[in-house]
C-alpha cells in the first residue's frame, strides 16, 4: 500500500540519476528516471524544520557505493526520508543508509552496511551480511517483578525489564525497588517515537 501510494506522488524535482559527492538536497519530491548510484556522501537539509519530508522516486534499481552515506542536516529527520524504488537495492560494503525503503525488487546490505529506517520489498528478498540495522520504531520494555505487586507498607518489589529506556521514577538502570503503591512503567525512544 506504502509502494502504491508513494508512486501517486507527483514530482517537484527530476534530478540525474547519480546522487552524491557531496550533494546537498532540500525537503521536496524527488524523480530520478532510471537505475541510480549513490556515490560518496548524500547530504539532506532540513532547513530547520524537523517536519521537512524527502521523497525519492526512483524509476529503476538503486546501489550505493563502498563506504558511501546520506547525512542528515539541520533538522531533517529519518522518520521523514522515503525511498521508492521501482528495482533492486544493494547497499554497498560499509555504505551508510537511512530512512525507509519501499522497493519492488530484493534488497541487499553488502559486508559491514549499515541502515537507519526500514527496508519492505514488495517482490523480493532482504539479504544481511554482518550488518548494522537500527529501526524507527522503539521496542517496548516487559516489566517483571521479583514477587507479589500487592504488600503492606514497609514492603517492596523489585520490577525488572528496563533495558535502554527510562522508569517513570526517572531512574534508568536496568531494575528498580518500589515502596509505595502507584503505577510504575518504561519509556522506550527511538528515531521516531517513545
Amino acid at each position: 500500500t506504502a509502494y502504491g501510494e508513494l508512486s501517486t506522488v507527483l514530482c517537484d524535482s527530476v534530478i540525474g540519476t547519480t546522487l552524491g559527492s557531496g550533494q546537498i538536497l532540500t525537503p521536496n519530491v524527488y524523480c530520478l528516471g532510471g537505475a541510480s548510484v549513490l556515490n560518496g556522501e548524500l547530504i539532506l537539509d532540513g532547513q530547520g524544520d524537523p517536519g521537512a519530508i524527502f521523497i525519492f522516486k526512483i524509476d529503476g534499481a538503486l546501489s550505493t557505493t563502498t563506504l558511501s552515506r546520506i547525512t542528515l542536516i539541520n533538522g531533517a529527520s529519518v522518520c521523514n526520508v522515503y525511498w521508492r524504488i521501482n528495482g533492486a537495492v544493494d547497499l554497498g560494503e560499509g555504505a551508510s543508509f537511512a530512512g525507509t525503503i519501499l522497493a519492488a525488487g530484493a534488497i541487499s546490505f553488502l559486508e559491514g552496511a549499515s541502515f537507519i529506517g526500514r527496508g519492505l520489498s514488495t517482490e523480493g528478498a532482504i539479504s544481511l551480511h554482518n550488518n548494522m540495522v537500527t529501526g524507527l520504531s522503539p521496542v517496548a520494555s516487559v516489566i517483571t517483578s521479583s514477587g507479589p505487586t500487592t504488600f503492606c507498607a514497609g514492603g517492596s518489589v523489585v520490577l525488572s525489564g528496563n533495558v535502554g529506556g527510562i522508569w517513570s521514577t526517572g531512574a534508568t538502570t536496568p531494575t528498580i525497588t518500589v515502596t509505595t503503591s502507584g503505577d510504575y512503567f518504561v519509556t522506550n525512544s527511538a528515531p521516531c517515537g517513545s
